[in-house]
C-alpha cells in the first residue's frame, strides 16, 4: 500500500459507516498502531487494510459500470443482428435478380459507381442509412482581380487542366477581367492565370494586348468566353482547344434598340454590320485564338457561361448553358414573370456545323421557378461511365442582405447529377452544396460562383469559385474537395445497410475474366471490390456478395468481407471465409452465368461513408489495376 495514505482519515471514515448492530462483536481501534489478524493468520495493520477494503469496494463499482456498458452494448448488437437477420429474410423472399427494372450498373472494369441516383443504384435500405452530401472545404484565395483591366465585375471563370511537355501538372484558368456593367461592351477581355500545384497562380506576361499582359482575347466576345479541351479524336491538332463567346443583344432579355447598338458599334470602332450571337474560336496553345466568321448560333440571348463537352457516347458535342424558359404556370410553378432562369442543351456533330435547338433540361423532382438557375459548371469524372455532374448557382433576386451593396439579389450552389444523356437530370439533393458561408460580401449577387471545370490529383480534387462579385476585392478562392466525395451512402452509429440493384458483368468483360482464368490475357490478375470509404474510430463497413439462388430466382449471401474500418480512397475488399476455403471472386462472377452475370452487394454501415465502388484487376504482382 501507498506509504502517504492518512490512515486516520480512513480510520474516521470506517468509525463513521459502522453498523451499530455489530457492537459487541467490534474492535474499538484507537491509534494507527492497532494491528489484527488477517484470514492468513498474519498481523496487519488496521490501516493498511481498510486502505484495502476501499480499493475493492471502488474497483467493484467500477467492474459493475463497464458489465453494465457491456450489457447495454450486447442488447444493442443482438437488436441489430435481428435486424440483420431479419433483412436476409426479406431478401430471400422479395428481391429477385431477374425483374428488369432492378438491373443498376452494367459493369466495367476500374469504373467508379456512384450514389447520386437512389432510385438507379439502391435496391433496399435497412435501418438508419441515407445519401448525404459533402460540402467543399474552402481553402486558398488564388487570384485577386487586382489589375487595372481586371476589377470588380471579373468572373465566368473556366479551368483547363494538362500535363505540359514537362510532364507538369498545370491548371490554366479562364476569366472575365472587366471593370464595367455593360455587357455589350467591347472593352472587355478574356485574362488567364495559371497553376502548377492548383494552389499558386501567376498571371503570365503574354503581351498579346498591350494594355493587359495577360489578356488572351478582347471584345465582346469576352463576356461569356468559355474554352474547352476538344477530346474528339477525329479532332484536329491544331484545334485542340475550342471555345465560345459572344451574345445577341436584339433579342429578350436586352432588346436592346438597333439605334443603341450602332452607338455601341461606333463608338468601339467595330464594323456596324457586326453580328451579332455565339462565336466559336479555336486555338493551338489556348492562348492564340482564331474567331469562327460568323455566330454558330444568333437570335439566342446566351449571355452567361456555355459549356462544351465532346460526348463519346452520342458521338457529338453538347453545349450546357442559361437560358430563359417560357414560365409554366402550373400549381407547382407559378410565375411571377413570364420567363424564368434555366439550363438548355444543345447538340452538333463537328462544333462548326449546326447546332440543334435549344432543349430544356428535365429535373427530377423539379425545379421551382423562384431558384433562378444561372451557371452550370457541368463535367464529366474521369473513369465514371455515362456520367455527368454539374454546379449551378442558384440566384434569388429579391434578397437583399448587405444593404451597402446597391443590387439584391443572394447566390449559392447546388449539385445536379445525369446517367449520361445529358437531358435527364437528376436533383435528389436539393439543398445547396456550397453556402454564401461567414463572409459577408458573398451575400451579395452572383456571388459563389463556381468555374467550370475541376483540378484532379491524387489525394484532393480543386474547385473555383468567384467571391465577393463586384467589390473592390473580388477573387477566385479554391474548394477542395475528396476524390468521387461529393455524395456518400452514409449509416449512422445506429447502422444500416442499403442492397444496390443488380450489378451485370458485360460480355466483353467476362470473356476477358475467362481469358484470364486460362492464362492466356496478357499479365494475368485477380478481380477485386475496392472501396473509397471513411468510418469514425468505432465505425465499420462489411460488404456482403448475393447472388441467385438456383431454385426460386432469390438472391442469398454467397460472400462476405472483413469488417473495415478507416479511411481510405481505394481499399481491397478482404473476403471473410469462416470455413477457411479460399474462394474466389473470378469464380464467384463466372457462376452467376444463369442470371446473365449478374450479382448484388450489399453494404452494412456503422457510423461510416461510402463514397464509391469498383470492380477492378490487380494482377498477380499486386500492382494496381485500372484505377
Amino acid at each position: 500500500m501507498p506509504s502517504s495514505t492518512n490512515a486516520s482519515g480512513l480510520w474516521q471514515t470506517q468509525r463513521h459507516f459502522s453498523s451499530p448492530r455489530k457492537k459487541a462483536a467490534e474492535t474499538i481501534f484507537t491509534g494507527s498502531s492497532d494491528r489484527v489478524k488477517s484470514i492468513s493468520g498474519k498481523e496487519r495493520p488496521v490501516a493498511e487494510i481498510l486502505v484495502q477494503r476501499d480499493q475493492l469496494r471502488e474497483g467493484l463499482v467500477e467492474c459493475k459500470t463497464k458489465l453494465g456498458e457491456q450489457t447495454a452494448w450486447i442488447q444493442r448488437l443482438e437488436k441489430k443482428l435481428a435486424k440483420v437477420d431479419t433483412s436476409y429474410k426479406n431478401e430471400d423472399s422479395k428481391v429477385s435478380l431477374e425483374s428488369a427494372e432492378n438491373i443498376g450498373n452494367r459493369i466495367t472494369f476500374g469504373s467508379w459507381n456512384l450514389w447520386f441516383d437512389e432510385k438507379a443504384s439502391i435496391m433496399r435500405k435497412n435501418g438508419d442509412v441515407n445519401i448525404r452530401q459533402h460540402e467543399p472545404e474552402r481553402k486558398e484565395k488564388v487570384v485577386f482581380f487586382s489589375e487595372k483591366w481586371e476589377g470588380p465585375s471579373s468572373t465566368y471563370a473556366t479551368t483547363i487542366s494538362y500535363e505540359n511537355s514537362k510532364k507538369e501538372h498545370v491548371t490554366r484558368l479562364y476569366y472575365r477581367c472587366y471593370s464595367g456593367e455593360v455587357d455589350i461592351s467591347f472593352d472587355q477581355k478574356t485574362c488567364i492565370a495559371e497553376s502548377l500545384d492548383g494552389k499558386k497562380f501567376l498571371k503570365p506576361r503574354l503581351n498579346i494586348f498591350a494594355n493587359a499582359y495577360n489578356a488572351v482575347i478582347e471584345g465582346v466576345e469576352a463576356h461569356n468566353f468559355a474554352p474547352f479541351m476538344d477530346t474528339n479524336p477525329r479532332g484536329s491538332a491544331s484545334k485542340k482547344f475550342k471555345a465560345v463567346g459572344g451574345i445577341d443583344p436584339t433579342v429578350f432579355p436586352y432588346n436592346t434598340p438597333k439605334t443603341d447598338l450602332i452607338r455601341i458599334l461606333t463608338e468601339a470602332k467595330q464594323d456596324l454590320n457586326y453580328e451579332w450571337g455565339l462565336y466559336g474560336f479555336h486555338s493551338t496553345d489556348g492562348l492564340k485564338w482564331t474567331k469562327t466568321a460568323k455566330p454558330l448560333i444568333s437570335k439566342q440571348g446566351l449571355d452567361s457561361l456555355n459549356v462544351i463537352l465532346w460526348s463519346k457516347k452520342n458521338n457529338e458535342y453538347q453545349m450546357f448553358g442559361r437560358f430563359w424558359a417560357k414560365c409554366q404556370d402550373s400549381k407547382y410553378d407559378k410565375c411571377v414573370n413570364p420567363y424564368r432562369r434555366s439550363i438548355f442543351k444543345a447538340t452538333s456533330k463537328t462544333f462548326y456545323g449546326q447546332w440543334s435547338p435549344l432543349v430544356e433540361l428535365r429535373f427530377s423532382p423539379r425545379y421551382p421557378s423562384t431558384e433562378g438557375l444561372y451557371t452550370n459548371a457541368i463535367i464529366s469524372l474521369p473513369l465514371v461511365n455515362d456520367f455527368l455532374i454539374g454546379f449551378p448557382k442558384r440566384f434569388q433576386s429579391t434578397r437583399h442582405r448587405v444593404k451597402e451593396h446597391p443590387e439584391p439579389g443572394a447566390s449559392d450552389t447546388v449539385i445536379i447529377t445525369s446517367n449520361g444523356d445529358g437531358l435527364n437530370w437528376f436533383r435528389e439533393l436539393k439543398e445547396a452544396w456550397l453556402r454564401p458561408g461567414r463572409s459577408i460580401r458573398n451575400w451579395s449577387q452572383r456571388s459563389n460562383m463556381i468555374a467550370a471545370g475541376i483540378r484532379f490529383d491524387k489525394d484532393e480534387w480543386s474547385l473555383y469559385g468567384t467571391m465577393h462579385y463586384q467589390w473592390d476585392d473580388c477573387h477566385m478562392q479554391r474548394l477542395s474537395i475528396r476524390p468521387y466525395g461529393f455524395a456518400s451512402i452514409y449509416g449512422s452509429y445506429e447502422g444500416g445497410s442499403v442492397v444496390t440493384k443488380p450489378v451485370v458483368f458485360s460480355e466483353d468483360v467476362v470473356n476477358r475474366l475467362t481469358e484470364m482464368k486460362r492464362g492466356s490475357a496478357g499479365g494475368g490478375g485477380n478481380i477485386v471490390l475496392k472501396l473509397n470509404y471513411a468510418t469514425s474510430a468505432f465505425g465499420s463497413v462489411m460488404v456482403q456478395i448475393l447472388t441467385k439462388n438456383s431454385k426460386n430466382s432469390k438472391a442469398v449471401e454467397v460472400l462476405q468481407s472483413k469488417t473495415m474500418y478507416g479511411d481510405d480512397l481505394h481499399e481491397i475488399v478482404v473476403w471473410d471465409n469462416p470455413d477457411g476455403a479460399s474462394r474466389s471472386l473470378d469464380d464467384l462472377i463466372l457462376q452467376q452465368k444463369g442470371s446473365g452475370y449478374a450479382l448484388l452487394l450489399k453494404f452494412n454501415l456503422e457510423d461510416a461513408d461510402v463514397f464509391a465502388w469498383a470492380f477492378d484487376i490487380v494482377t498477380s504482382e499486386k500492382t494496381r489495376g485500372t484505377l
